[in-house]
């Protein structure tokens, strides 16, 4: 959840960068202004995507949360293999 919310903060906050960069821009001709759109949506759709890839390869820890610790279940895991989970996401916290 909080992992979302920071998604969220970051990806509003360059939206809001280009919407201000648009506005300076408004005597510039309709192709520029749409490239700086295209742009600024293709990086909030790259960010997005790197961190779900960070997360799938569990790469560290985003916002408090250890990646592969969430990916396992612990009611389902094996037992040494849930112990030695619910140890390291423990330990990281």
């Amino acid at each position: 959840m909080i992992a979302a919310l920071g998604i969220l903060i970051r990806t509003s906050v360059l939206l809001a960068c280009v919407s201000v960069f648009s506005l300076a821009l408004r005597r510039a001709s309709a192709s520029v202004r749409h490239a700086l759109w295209v742009v600024a949506l293709l990086a909030v759709l790259a960010f997005h995507a790197c961190l779900q890839n960070a997360a799938a390869m569990g790469l560290g820890r985003a916002a408090g949360e250890h990646y592969s610790c969430n990916r396992i279940r612990h009611d389902t895991a094996s037992g040494s293999e849930s112990r030695a989970c619910y140890a390291a996401c423990s330990s990281r916290r």
